[in-house]
């Protein structure tokens, strides 16, 4: 293991001593409220894992707000740059803990509820799904450690919400959009593109951050 990793396998076990506790009891009360809708939920599953998918979505853009927000208060990020760590290290290292909660709760919660409903010619829905969730915890990671508290944690949903609206008024007008997510996710070839979308978004918001993190001077990168 060269010294980049051990840095990397530092700042990981430094966020799971902080906030792994907080971190599991929140995936265990999501767990549990999921496997509650399909033990005693009447709607049909398709809805079920919408509603799932929600669940995760909104908590892929809180992951990346939890794991910045007290680094910047606290003033972590002023001694981590004290340190041997390169900021890219650093970067990825927030990267990698925010990916792992994503796909980790979305594993428990859809294949708990649903194994066999995505084995059953899914399988690269249920991808195409995770790729999602990741892009929108990276764009939630660049926005809070860009912006302030409010602005970071808000602008993420802001915009989705935003893109939402205009899909939603255009499918009702009677000319939907062609990058319509509900269309596109319908078909194999709708979910290779919108995954495709994903993955360059996720690349892209993660490129970004490090190239702003290492421009910004130290106080830039506090609150």
């Amino acid at each position: 293991m060269n010294a980049s990793v051990k840095r990397l396998a530092a700042l990981l076990a430094k966020d799971a001593a902080i906030h792994g506790r907080d971190i599991l009891l929140t995936m265990g009360a999501l767990v549990g409220l999921s496997a509650a809708l399909w033990w005693f939920g009447r709607q049909p599953f398709d809805v079920l894992m919408s509603v799932i998918f929600t669940f995760n979505f909104l908590l892929a853009g809180f992951w990346g707000d939890w794991l910045i927000s007290r680094e910047k208060t606290k003033g972590t990020f002023a001694w981590i740059r004290s340190t041997p760590v390169d900021d890219r290290e650093l970067v990825l290292a927030k990267v990698a803990a925010v990916s792992i909660c994503v796909t980790v709760l979305w594993t428990a919660t859809s294949v708990l509820c649903g194994a066999a409903y995505w084995l059953a010619g899914r399988a690269h829905l249920w991808v195409g799904l995770l790729l999602i969730l990741l892009a929108f915890a990276a764009v939630s990671i660049a926005s809070r450690w860009r912006f302030g508290q409010k602005l970071g944690q808000n602008l993420p949903f802001l915009l989705v919400g935003l893109f939402m609206a205009i899909v939603t008024i255009a499918a009702r007008t009677g000319e939907p959009m062609l990058i319509d997510p509900e269309r596109l996710l319908r078909t194999h070839q709708g979910v290779v593109l919108i995954a495709s979308l994903a993955a360059a978004t996720f690349v892209g918001a993660v490129t970004l951050t490090l190239h702003w993190v290492r421009r910004s001077d130290t106080v830039q990168l506090l609150e």
